[in-house]
């Protein structure tokens, strides 16, 4: 797992994170209400969702004589064709297996000779959110700053859902970033290892700012997160102040379980504000209350959502 996580995570660091360039909000994308009062630098609350899942469809073409499947055209204008050229591979190779150890611990997780370690330290949030009311005043949030940060430029973000909590990110990941910055092969990005708010699932705080699907979570990284943070560096790393890129091509987020259904809310919310996303092993699964702007939760990200027998019925 560790090894799948740095791979995916060199993968998005060197992908683009931080390389800037100029980009607009899409109409349509507003964060929807969960029922928690204000919002952040993400704009109003509404449940509209940004994408309209209904549309003709067009029905699949059988497989050519050579066992192919070929693109159909579209019957109708704005109709995209059917867009497959794969065969199925079969049943070879299925089923379970076990990797037995030894496991060796990936080599970007040690520091490198000579390679720069960065700055990280720790805080708690102590002021009450108002966008999450309820959360924790004791919500501990680190930070790693690359040695090659500088003070005055916009710097690139990623923000780790669950950050301090369960999957060691905020140990393991700011040697993996101080040798791939050290290296060229990333910009100096600025790490933000986030704690959830508590407890887990339906009625919890973490299932309130993680499952619900919305863009209130994206805006509170946005409106009070990363503002804190701002301030915090000011204070505990006056030599190296951050401050963070408003482009959103410079911001990524990484999460798991339900951290990864954050993750992936962040950007489809507000492409405005985060467009890197991880997401690994998240749950795109019904796991919010009734009560919730979509009831069925993060199964809406899905083009069919499986509690209606209508489809395509999602959000995608």
């Amino acid at each position: 797992m560790k090894l799948l996580r740095v791979s995916l995570l060199c993968a998005l660091a060197t992908a683009a994170c931080g390389q800037s360039h100029e980009a607009s909000p899409r109409p349509g994308d507003d964060a929807g209400s969960a029922g928690a009062g204000g919002s952040g630098g993400g704009g109003g609350a509404t449940t509209q969702p940004p994408h309209d899942g209904a549309g003709p469809s067009v029905d699949a073409p059988a497989p050519n004589d050579a066992g192919l499947v070929e693109a159909a055209p579209a019957r109708d204008a704005g109709v995209m064709p059917v867009d497959s050229s794969a065969t199925d591979p079969g049943t070879d190779g299925d089923g379970v297996f076990m990797l037995t150890g030894p496991y060796k611990k990936a080599p970007e997780y040690t520091l490198g000779a000579g390679v720069p370690a960065g700055k990280t330290f720790s805080f708690t949030m102590g002021a009450a959110s108002t966008i999450y009311p309820k959360a924790p005043t004791t919500r501990k949030i680190t930070v790693f700053v690359p040695a090659q940060y500088k003070t005055g430029t916009p710097a690139p973000v990623m923000v780790f859902q669950d950050g301090t909590d369960f999957y060691g990110f905020d140990t393991s990941v700011p040697p993996v970033f101080a040798n791939l910055i050290a290296k060229g092969a990333m910009p100096p990005v600025v790490a933000v290892f986030a704690g959830n708010g508590g407890g887990d699932s339906v009625g919890s705080e973490r299932g309130l700012e993680y499952d619900t699907v919305s863009g209130l979570y994206a805006a509170w990284v946005d409106g009070e997160l990363l503002p804190r943070v701002e301030m915090e560096t000011a204070t505990q790393l006056p030599a190296q102040a951050v401050t963070f890129t408003k482009d959103p091509e410079g911001r990524g987020a990484v999460g798991g379980s339900s951290g990864g259904a954050a993750t992936f809310s962040m950007a489809w919310w507000h492409p405005d504000l985060f467009r890197r996303v991880i997401t690994f092993s998240g749950t795109f699964v019904n796991q919010v209350p009734a009560s919730s702007p979509f009831p069925h939760g993060c199964w809406v990200y899905h083009d069919e959502d499986p509690y209606d027998a209508t489809a395509p019925n999602g959000l995608i």
